[in-house]
């Protein structure tokens, strides 16, 4: 007979670290639109709507950032779904053998 051991507790703290991870990003994310927000106090014109754009491009819905944080998301959300199949997989096995015959 097969037997599988799984620590689910690992990939409930893995999907944290992701998480985690993701939060860091996008913390940094909005800390570099004020930055860029702030620029406009000192600089005007064709250039600075340039970097603006450029950014608002760089971070935007569908740029490798917000596929990152995306997959990322995807990922963890997959590895919670994993850890929960695993428990209730346990949960039933225990719940069977307990239902078993004693002699």
């Amino acid at each position: 007979m097969t037997y599988l051991k799984v620590r689910h507790k690992s990939l409930d703290e893995a999907a944290n670290s992701i998480e985690r991870y993701i939060s860091a990003h996008n913390s940094k994310m909005n800390e570099s639109t004020r930055t860029v927000d702030n620029l406009r106090n000192d600089w005007n014109g064709k250039d600075y709507i340039a970097v603006k754009n450029a950014w608002l491009k760089l971070r935007g819905q569908g740029s490798t950032s917000d596929r990152m944080v995306r997959s990322l998301q995807n990922y963890a959300n997959y590895l919670r779904l994993a850890s929960k199949k695993y428990k209730n997989a346990q949960k039933n096995a225990v719940d069977r053998a307990n239902r078993l015959p004693r002699y």
